[in-house]
């Protein structure tokens, strides 16, 4: 029967956990001389020792795009000279499992940036490490990071059209003469619905839209013109924020030649 051994270290603010099984590959020898090959690591890379820094890794080890012993060598010579001057490694929570061929690793990697005052957080990130036992001690085979990267935020569901334009509209309009022009448009049925009020030098008037539609924030609308029962006003606008600006044509019901026309522009109370 196989035994799991369970090991929760914390050494220098590091917290680990081992996994092994007493009677199978891993013993806790080979744990703790793991655990030593991740803090050499760190060391090494840390000081500027490239060449012990490569002698974590097997011969023709690979870490991320760098393979074999020169590569890795060099990766660490130019990392210190940049960035790896002024970071320290800090690696959490450790997690290590038997393979079929040696052992895999799991670990939290944090760089902190000791140049700024305070020191601040470089980078966030974990490694996945495929560990091999050598005749010179456990080594890594293969060590990828993978740099920590939020989810996005989920969008905001996008505000319906009508509630962007349902209010109060205030302005004036031209043509075939001039005055206010007032645009009152409410929800209604998941639509819209509204009335005008309109002043004219011919007089005043309110009136109640009708086939009120809405796509891409254009609106299209009629309505009877009350100061002629035998004509209609088609109007159509155009909204943009706190704008609109639009078109009506004064034609006789039920469709027919355009009697007179303008524009519009209104501002949203």
């Amino acid at each position: 029967m196989r035994k799991i051994l369970a090991l929760a270290l914390a050494v220098a603010g590091t917290s680990v956990w081992l996994s092994a099984q007493t009677g199978g590959k891993l013993t806790t020898d080979d744990l703790i001389e793991i655990q030593a090959l991740y803090a050499k690591y760190n060391w090494s890379l840390d000081s500027g020792d490239a060449e012990a820094y490569a002698s974590t890794f097997t011969p023709d080890g690979t870490f991320n795009n760098n393979v074999g012993h020169d590569a890795i060598v060099k990766f660490a010579t130019t990392f210190h000279a940049g960035l790896g001057s002024h970071v320290k490694h800090w690696n959490t929570n450790l997690m290590i499992l038997p393979t079929a061929t040696g052992a895999s690793g799991q670990v939290y990697l944090v760089l902190v940036d000791f140049a700024t005052k305070p020191p601040s957080i470089a980078t966030s990130a974990s490694y996945a490490d495929e560990l091999v036992k050598t005749a010179q001690g456990w080594r890594f085979k293969k060590r990828q990071t993978k740099g920590d990267v939020a989810a996005a935020a989920p969008s905001p569901a996008a505000r319906p059209q009508s509630d962007a334009i349902a209010g109060q509209w205030t302005g004036t309009w031209d043509g075939a003469g001039s005055g206010n022009f007032e645009l009152n448009l409410q929800k209604k049925d998941g639509g819209l619905a509204g009335k005008v009020a309109v002043t004219t030098d011919g007089g005043n008037y309110d009136a109640e839209l009708k086939g009120v539609s809405l796509a891409d924030k254009s609106l299209k609308a009629t309505y009877d013109f009350p100061l002629d029962p035998s004509a209609e006003v088609a109007m159509t606008a155009s909204f943009d924020g706190e704008k609109a600006t639009g078109t009506w044509s004064l034609r006789p019901k039920g469709g027919g030649a355009e009697v007179a026309g303008g524009t519009f522009a209104l501002k949203k109370k």
